[in-house]
């Protein structure tokens, strides 16, 4: 299997394939840091989800190169996932404890 080949496997979300080759190939880094970039992020977002913390959707893979997602290390987060959203009566803000009750605080 050659590297293009490699990371393709391994990237979560499979679309625009000839698209993101095209891309791949005007790279002017070494492939083998892509893939291991990659694969940094897997383990992240595989840690992340398992302790429950949110993950966002993976970017379509033509993004992941031109946005420069590849250069983005990631963490294992050891804070939690905070929402956001507009009620009623101002914004409301939940987030979960460490225990995973929801806290809920008007600002």
């Amino acid at each position: 299997m050659n590297q293009w080949e490699e990371w393709w496997s391994l990237y979560p979300k499979k679309v625009c394939k000839k698209q993101v080759k095209a891309v791949w190939d005007k790279q002017k880094k070494e492939p083998q840091y892509f893939i291991d970039q990659l694969k940094l992020q897997i383990k992240v977002y595989e840690q992340n989800e398992s302790k429950g913390i949110w993950q966002p959707n993976w970017k379509d893979p033509v993004r992941w190169f031109r946005h420069g997602a590849y250069e983005n290390t990631p963490e294992v987060k050891k804070t939690y996932h905070v929402k956001v959203h507009k009620a009623k009566k101002g914004l409301t803000r939940e987030k979960k404890d460490k225990f995973g009750a929801m806290l809920k605080e008007v600002r």
